[in-house]
């Protein structure tokens, strides 16, 4: 993931470097009369500023040190010698000599608020360039003080404090970036996301990091990003064993469930929870990716014919099945045969029992239930039942972790 964008960087930092050196040239040709030069100063600044254009540093900074070694010197004479000085060691990448001539002019009172502040910039530049963060941050600032906030000089400063790794108030000022961005309308940048999640990863902060990614996949839904939110989940201890058919069918939705294993897993778990048609169509699909049929070939084999012979006989016991759940005191088995009947291609009929079973109720995951109608809605093409049935699921519940992302994924899909 990348940390900064060395693109953002160069830009920032060429555009400082070049303000700079129109505040250096400025000020040497408004600020007072060629006469307040005395020659013994004037001549070896125009011979500096002659070796500058032909890139000759060297010998540009000996003639102002020529200039700096007369004695006697006015205020004005002192401030067209760091000047120069500051100049020349910018454009010769001499950039501590650089700063601390800017810093000088700033303190001289000689230039203009917008000068003062484009040279505060030039300053925090060099100093984020120089790879000492602190001072970037400090001069930063005191730019924002003089010309106010702006999206780059932001930016850079996240950035001072993520390279410095300092994650907490990076994170803080590119959550703010972000949120004012989307409070506005706007897409945020994906740089700004990726740093943003670095930060939380760092710092452990696992809610952030999530929100984040899930920020990610709406924005820019690349295979990536959905697999470390799956993963998230994977790998949490506290996530419950009942819902991993649910976390599966989403990991294949996504193209995401991986090798032959993987497909043979959510064949299994298809079966056990009486998706009897999905688990079918799992092992279609594994075969068609040229992922099943391979190492476990016969045990596949095997489990393709009692998947067969499971359906045979459900589809002849469903009418009577049915008909028992709806005398049963809670809704588990019209959940359960609805579940079958979405999973035959029955997606009108399965949905109806379902939804018959939760308004029964006296589930023991009602909100699992939720999770299956709405993959039945989605499977028959109700998109918007789907989306409300998902967004009904309980908030904080290990489900509503699921449903959210089934709401992502019909946005972006």
């Amino acid at each position: 993931m990348m940390s900064v964008s060395f693109a953002f960087r160069r830009i920032l930092l060429g555009s400082a470097a070049m303000l700079a050196c129109g505040v250096v040239a400025g000020v040497g040709a408004g600020g007072a009369n060629a006469e307040d030069l005395r020659p013994a100063v004037g001549k070896p600044l125009a011979a500096a500023k002659a070796e500058l254009a032909r890139h000759n540093y060297a010998k540009a900074q000996a003639d102002v040190n020529e200039a700096d070694a007369v004695g006697g010197k006015s205020s004005y004479e002192d401030f067209i010698i760091t000047e120069m000085r500051g100049a020349i060691a910018q454009q010769a990448g001499d950039t501590k000599t650089a700063a601390n001539a800017y810093e000088k002019l700033i303190a001289s009172g000689k230039l203009s608020s917008a000068q003062q502040a484009q040279m505060t910039l030039a300053i925090a530049s060099m100093a984020y360039s120089a790879h000492d963060y602190d001072r970037a941050i400090t001069w930063l600032d005191r730019y924002t003080k003089l010309a106010g906030p702006n999206p780059q000089t932001t930016r850079l400063k996240i950035q001072a404090y993520y390279e410095k790794k300092d994650y907490a108030n990076a994170a803080k000022l590119q959550q703010a970036q972000i949120d004012q961005t989307v409070k506005a309308g706007g897409k945020p940048a994906e740089e700004q996301l990726q740093l943003l999640s670095a930060c939380q990863r760092a710092m452990n902060d696992t809610a952030g990091f999530t929100h984040t990614l899930e920020l990610l996949v709406t924005y820019y839904p690349k295979p990536d990003y959905w697999q470390n939110l799956v993963h998230g989940i994977q790998t949490d201890p506290s996530f419950p064993a009942h819902l991993s058919f649910e976390l599966q069918r989403l990991q294949l939705a996504l193209g995401l469930l991986g090798d032959e294993a993987a497909y043979m897993d959510a064949t299994e778990s298809a079966v056990q929870d009486g998706a009897l048609g999905e688990g079918k169509s799992i092992m279609a699909a594994g075969t068609s990716a040229g992922v099943m049929g391979k190492a476990d070939a016969a045990r596949e084999q095997r489990l393709a014919a009692l998947i067969d012979k499971r359906i045979a006989a459900k589809t002849a016991s469903l009418p009577k099945d049915e008909a028992a759940a709806a005398n049963e005191k809670d809704g588990s088995d019209l959940v359960d045969d609805g579940i079958t009947e979405a999973s035959l291609g029955n997606s009108d009929k399965g949905i109806a029992l379902i939804q018959q079973g939760i308004a029964k109720g006296g589930l023991r995951f009602p909100d699992q239930a939720k999770l299956d109608l709405g993959y039945a809605q989605m499977k028959a093409g109700k998109k918007a039942d789907a989306v409300a049935t998902f967004k009904s699921v309980t908030p904080g519940t290990p489900e509503s972790r699921l449903s959210r992302l089934w709401v992502l994924y019909l946005k972006t899909h």
